[in-house]
């Protein structure tokens, strides 16, 4: 059988194991300029419909029949003229249906966490001086208890596969299971923004050096968070308008954004999460127990 050509919106970034499963489809009537053809297998092509459609012994049983058609229609010309334009046709239908549900390219970083992610869109609460959200609002003990939730999944185990995976070591449990301890790097994102806030507040929080000075840690975190924003690079469009009271265009912060759902993530984080207090699981080779009660509730410092 010939090879099926198709529009991709980006190139594999994985091995030939995971790039059928991982294809993305996608027509070029969107942006001719950001495609480009690839050949793509019937396994692959199998594959994505089955993520798009669903039932897959249904569909592998359809595509058995297809295959057994194959030696018949090639007998009679004219019924394989009209059964490959038929078929271009509803694949050509199917690709153009399902072009807006694609979650865009496939990962080009290899993460356990891809599972997870599912894309949303969604308009963010970003207005200044808004006391409604509480992560906004001035130090108290109830805020202080909403930004540690964010950070109760924060430690996780990380399988002997996915570590090798990820093609990067990482300390060893100590339970035996051969897991290792790894966290999303959106976590010691949020623990910056939380070290920041904290720094601002310093006439409520006692921000105190540890193995870093305070100053080098925020300084870290800012110089980090930089990067990580421009790494993102959210192209989401912000427009302007007049206010009565002001003379220059006034930003509306309430953008539509391309937003990966938290609550999955942070879902998939607590099906694999840790107590780093608990000494079965991190245990220095020299100083033995890594932590006793004086660490902060999120895990980090």
């Amino acid at each position: 059988m010939e090879p099926i050509y198709a529009d991709i919106a980006c190139e594999d970034s994985f091995d030939g194991q995971h790039a059928g499963d991982e294809a993305k489809l996608l027509t070029s009537y969107n942006d001719p300029t950001r495609v480009k053809s690839r050949r793509i297998s019937p396994k692959t092509l199998l594959n994505w419909l089955t993520r798009r459609l669903g039932n897959r012994d249904k569909l592998r049983g359809e595509w058995a029949r297809l295959q057994q058609l194959r030696s018949s229609l090639l007998e009679n010309p004219v019924i394989l003229h009209f059964t490959l334009v038929l078929t271009y046709s509803i694949l050509c239908f199917v690709v153009i249906h399902h072009s807006r549900e694609l979650q865009g390219c496939p990962a080009v970083i290899y993460t356990p966490a891809q599972e997870a992610v599912s894309r949303e869109a969604k308009v963010l609460s970003v207005k200044i001086n808004q006391t409604s959200n509480i992560f906004n609002a001035e130090p108290s003990p109830e805020v202080d208890d909403a930004w540690a939730s964010l950070f109760r999944y924060a430690n996780i185990r990380v399988t002997k596969d996915e570590i090798e995976r990820t093609g990067r070591p990482s300390v060893e449990l100590n339970d035996g299971s051969g897991d290792s301890f790894g966290t999303l790097d959106v976590y010691h994102q949020l623990h910056c923004l939380k070290y920041i806030r904290q720094y601002v507040h310093q006439d409520y929080y006692k921000v105190r050096d540890t193995n870093v000075p305070v100053k080098e840690h925020v300084n870290h975190c800012i110089e980090m968070l930089r990067q990580v924003v421009m790494c993102k690079a959210d192209t989401a469009l912000m427009t302007y308008e007049w206010l009565s009271d002001f003379p220059g265009p006034w930003p509306n912060f309430g953008i539509q954004h391309e937003c990966v759902n938290w609550e999955k993530i942070d879902n998939w984080s607590k099906e694999r999460s840790i107590d780093i207090f608990d000494p079965k699981y991190l245990h220095h080779p020299k100083f033995g127990r890594s932590f006793d009660v004086n660490l902060d509730e999120d895990g980090w410092k």
